[in-house]
């Protein structure tokens, strides 16, 4: 009688199902994941993760947490960090809200440096480097929190950021100037865009909510239009008709101007 033997380290097609339904469970019910486009993007990043850590072997690069990065390797112990940045998502959003600039940050323990990468993205400040030469350009100076989130307008005219409190600040790109200043949410924002006209500003938080903020300045034209669409003239009283003479009168008779 032949007696089967799991191999050391490698998984059975059970313990293969098992680690699938976990990690379902786990991208279905991360808090950052209540929309359902949320869902479907982490799913795509999971699979593209598992496809790209088998054809290329050996550590890669990936996107983590504003423009940071972090340099993971296939069967790292927080090999969920390759396709849901903020993946223990308590203790993480302790170290966004809680930390500032000018904060000592020890980071101990069995990760592969995540911790200390995150701290060091969640200053508030957001700096613009000029890509060719490595040179800083200028900073971004004010959001109270960890800012999380930034999107340049399609002209490169403007920059929007949001932060861990739900704060949305717009930016003269050009010069760094801080334009105006928006409390969109009431939590983390993750994630904001500019519409294709760069008219607004689009933002969706932690807390449940999506906001449309108006930064443009219409041209006369579409103020026009936009008063024609939306404006509202109420219905005149009998007196009121009869004091400016506004035909038909309430009682259906039309008076003849001599």
């Amino acid at each position: 009688m032949r007696s089967l033997r799991r191999t050391p380290g490698k998984k059975t097609a059970g313990h293969l199902f098992q680690d699938l339904l976990e990690t379902a469970s786990f991208i279905l019910n991360h808090p950052l994941n209540a929309a359902l486009e949320n869902k479907a993007g982490t799913f795509w990043r999971y699979f593209s993760w598992q496809i790209h850590s088998r054809l290329r072997p050996g550590p890669s690069l990936i996107d983590f947490v504003g423009d940071t990065r972090l340099l993971v390797k296939r069967g790292v112990a927080q090999r969920r960090i390759c396709y849901m940045p903020l993946n223990e998502f308590e203790e993480m959003s302790f170290v966004v809200h809680a930390l500032r600039e000018g904060d000592h940050f020890l980071d101990i323990g069995a990760n592969i440096g995540a911790y200390t990468v995150l701290a060091s993205a969640v200053s508030g400040i957001i700096v613009q480097w000029d890509r060719e030469t490595g040179e800083e350009i200028r900073r971004f100076i004010g959001h109270d929190g960890g800012t999380f989130a930034i999107d340049v307008s399609s002209d490169g005219r403007w920059l929007a950021s949001s932060d861990d409190t739900g704060l949305v600040i717009l930016w003269d790109l050009a010069t760094g100037a801080l334009l105006r200043r928006h409390h969109a949410h009431s939590d983390f924002t993750p994630h904001l865009t500019f519409s294709p006209d760069n008219q607004t500003v689009y933002s969706v938080s932690t807390d449940g909510t999506l906001a449309a903020w108006q930064i443009g300045d219409p041209s006369l034209e579409g103020l026009l239009a936009w008063i024609a669409d939306n404006r509202y003239v109420r219905e005149l009283t009998c007196a009121e008709r009869e004091q400016y003479g506004v035909e038909p009168s309430c009682s259906g008779e039309t008076t003849n101007s001599q």
